[in-house]
């Protein structure tokens, strides 16, 4: 890919898609005023989300996996879908990105979130027109989750799939279970996808971290949490950090 080349992501089919395009002239310009303020509080929200996963990295975060554990093995018994191989490391590298973005706004791309040059030497996320309408709270296809998406591009992630591939894992990600031990198998993808997928990234925070319950009082029901820009520690079961020999 060369640095004028950019990944653009959008929504087709009801789903969040990305693509690759060169460029064929300038279409962006400047974040107007009156987005401005959207944009910031977006960016503010993601760095949010993503210090309070530091915060609450013994929770929430993964360890890098170390053994792959064939489909058919009945130890361990508790296995936790997941959707991206997200470290302790991964969350610092994403919000070094994010702390260093700039923003400008492309309204030609009518089907577009956001896009970004991975190779180019500034990190500018290009805002297009349906990031402004994307739930502003991290969900499914959200302003903080396009913008850890894009970031994640910057640090060499692809769009391999936009099928939202899980895989399985256990005490504390160190284990991960998978259709297939062959790298050459198509049953292998969601290994592939967890590590290298930009959309995986994005949902592992949209739809495995997030909260479930409502934020009222200023408070999240589903575990007690008061920063309106977090993860939830409900989301990660307590048997997900138990050795094997723990498990019953």
């Amino acid at each position: 890919m060369s640095s004028w080349e950019a990944i653009v992501c959008g929504k087709e089919e009801n789903q969040r898609k990305c693509r690759t395009f060169k460029t064929g002239g300038k279409t962006y310009k400047s974040v107007p005023k009156g987005k401005t303020r959207i944009a910031e509080t977006a960016w503010q929200s993601a760095l949010e989300i993503l210090r309070d996963a530091l915060k609450k990295k013994d929770r929430v975060l993964m360890e890098t996996p170390q053994d792959l554990i064939s489909c058919d093995s009945e130890q361990p018994s508790f296995w936790m879908e997941r959707y991206a191989v997200v470290t302790e490391k991964r969350v610092r590298d994403l919000i070094s990105v994010l702390e260093e973005v700039k923003f400008m706004e492309d309204l030609s791309k009518k089907n577009a979130y956001a896009y970004v040059y991975p190779k180019s030497r500034d990190k500018t996320i290009y805002l297009c027109p349906l990031f402004w309408a994307a739930p502003r709270h991290l969900d499914k296809d959200s302003q903080p989750g396009t913008l850890i998406h894009e970031a994640s591009h910057f640090l060499g992630t692809r769009d391999i799939t936009y099928e939202p591939f899980s895989f399985y894992v256990t005490c504390r990600g160190v284990m991960v279970k998978n259709n297939s031990t062959d790298p050459d198998s198509p049953k292998f993808l969601p290994l592939v996808t967890a590590v290298l997928n930009a959309n995986n990234i994005a949902f592992e925070f949209e739809l495995t971290l997030r909260h479930r319950g409502d934020y009222k009082e200023g408070r999240y029901s589903c575990c007690g949490e008061t920063a309106r820009n977090s993860v939830c520690e409900s989301a990660v079961p307590d048997k997900f950090f138990a050795s094997p020999s723990n498990q019953r």
